[in-house]
């Protein structure tokens, strides 16, 4: 079934899933599952995900012989805003021209003001915001 509309909304009480993409026909699946055009780009925030282990879980590449899609999650990664395994692939990757591929930051600044975690203006592939009790990277 194929509609247009201005809006929709999914509501259900799914045991697995309240929404699912299917992947469409077999023999030439659709490229994205959900997607907001970055040429027509009117939002603000593309899609904000909420979930009580993960906000966001991806999978990447294929499972291995075992049906493992990745290792399994340890007590650092069992609950992150973002969650990224693979097995013959990258978990989690993030790329820029002009500005920090991957950026971290614990605490909520000094005294509470959060713009005192702000790092010097500078490229790189990963950089950690911390305060005085914690380390940005290690």
């Amino acid at each position: 079934m194929t509609a247009t509309d201005n809006s929709y909304v999914a509501s259900g009480v799914g045991t697995y899933g309240d929404f699912i993409a299917s992947p469409g026909k077999a023999t030439q699946p659709a490229i994205w599952g959900f997607l907001t055009a970055a040429s027509q780009a009117r939002f603000s925030v593309g899609g904000l995900f909420s979930g009580w282990y993960w906000g966001v879980q991806g999978l990447g590449g294929s499972p291995d012989n075992s049906g493992r899609v990745g290792p399994p999650p340890n007590d650092f990664s069992s609950s992150a805003g973002v969650f990224g395994t693979g097995v013959n692939v990258t978990g989690v990757a993030g790329t820029s021209v002009d500005n920090v591929g991957i950026y971290g930051q614990t605490d909520f600044g000094l005294a509470g003001n959060e713009n005192s975690m702000t790092l010097p203006n500078r490229t790189a592939g990963v950089n950690g915001a911390a305060t005085a009790f914690g380390a940005g990277v290690v």
